[in-house]
């Protein structure tokens, strides 16, 4: 479980520079990097709500709903609520 931690965060620092590169909102990269830092403090309500925020200001942002979906399953063993994201 914790390599994949590991692997997860690493990913996603890989993706922070592309993303703020991207066509978005400052407002999206924002409470992107926020998801990510309570993400890191396995503080996983925080961070959902945090995307949950990316997603309302930019619905194609499917890094946000992946991610929704890998918090909600993995971390907090929510499978039925991982589904739809």
């Amino acid at each position: 479980m914790k390599t994949r931690a590991i692997l997860l965060t690493a990913i996603i620092a890989m993706l922070l520079p592309a993303i703020s590169a991207a066509q978005t909102t400052p407002d999206v990269v924002y409470h992107y990097k926020r998801s990510f830092a309570y993400y890191k403090q396995h503080d996983y309500v925080a961070s959902l709500r945090e995307l949950d925020d990316v997603v309302r200001l930019d619905p194609s942002f499917s890094a946000a709903w992946n991610e929704k979906c890998w918090i909600k399953a993995q971390q907090l063993k929510q499978y039925d609520a991982a589904l739809p994201d």
